[in-house]
């Protein structure tokens, strides 16, 4: 299926602001069939793309990155960069999935999409948007504040070629903390649609930073995730020293074909209140 066309003027590798990834989700649901505000466009602007036939399945918007919009689920082609062929080696994890010529030294799998259309996709899905990690200095100690967002789920999807069997699991179950001796899926934490941010060049152009940074689905907490995880530590050695490794038992071999999907976390979204039930006529104030 051919990726639906998005107006270039939306699309986010032209992106001006953190407004315009609004924009890019916008133009994706009204690729998709969602209800966009009525304006027309302006002299020399493409108009939006033709809505497509309804479909369940899920729909190409970018190269690469599908959108399952009655899940509120994305997904993204990728590839495990891990290779742990040598037994004497140990991989010291930063990130869990990156963007090419970005952090595979230290991530399980890479991609050729690009972090903001991951996020525009995301958009679309309906999934909020948070803010990443940030750090300071406290009394002489380094503390952080948290990642925020809706919390997602984020599985990964591939084939054993042993089997040809078709095989799910988080990305914590291939990650494993080399002291303790325990997975990180056994952690308390989970991940959010944090966001990354909008950094400004010298030449006053704005970037999106998990582009450069390579930081699509992390692990260590550097401040410009797209996925965040929410057991925070700081990527510097001098403040934490690493303790998450790739776990060889369980991580394909190099070169597996793996699809990431991040989809709602609906046992952690904030549930809504109850609503106010309406007084019987003649009731007090």
């Amino acid at each position: 299926m051919r990726p639906v066309p998005i107006p270039r003027s939306f699309a986010p590798p032209r992106l001006r602001g953190g407004f315009a990834l609004a924009l890019a989700g916008v133009a994706l649901a009204t690729a998709l069939g969602g209800e966009p505000p009525a304006a027309k466009p302006s002299a020399g602007q493409p108009d939006a793309p033709a809505t497509p036939p309804a479909t369940t399945a899920p729909v190409e918007v970018f190269p690469g990155v599908r959108l399952d919009k009655a899940a509120q689920a994305v997904e993204f082609d990728a590839e495990v960069i891990a290779d742990l062929s040598d037994p004497k080696k140990v991989l010291y994890l930063e990130v869990l999935a990156c963007p090419r010529d970005t952090k595979e030294h230290e991530s399980l799998v890479y991609t050729r999409v690009k972090p903001s259309q991951v996020h525009a996709a995301l958009l679309a899905a309906g999934l909020r948007p948070g803010t990443p990690v940030t750090w300071r200095t406290e009394g002489g100690r380094t503390v952080s504040t948290p990642p925020k967002g809706d919390p997602v789920r984020v599985e990964f999807r591939w084939r054993d070629p042993a089997t040809s069997e078709e095989k799910a699991a988080s990305p914590l179950e291939w990650v494993v903390n080399a002291k303790a001796s325990r997975r990180a899926s056994e952690e308390p934490s989970g991940f959010v649609f944090a966001g990354s941010a909008m950094i400004k060049r010298p030449d006053g152009t704005e970037r999106y930073d998990a582009d450069a940074a390579g930081t699509l689905v992390g692990l260590a907490s550097f401040g410009s995730e797209v996925i965040a995880w929410t057991g925070v530590f700081s990527p510097e050695s001098s403040v934490a020293e690493p303790v998450w490794t790739a776990d060889r038992a369980r991580v394909p071999a190099l070169g597996t074909k793996v699809t990431v999907r991040i989809a709602p976390e609906p046992d952690l979204r904030p549930k809504p209140g109850p609503r106010p039930q309406p007084k019987p006529e003649g009731a007090k104030p």
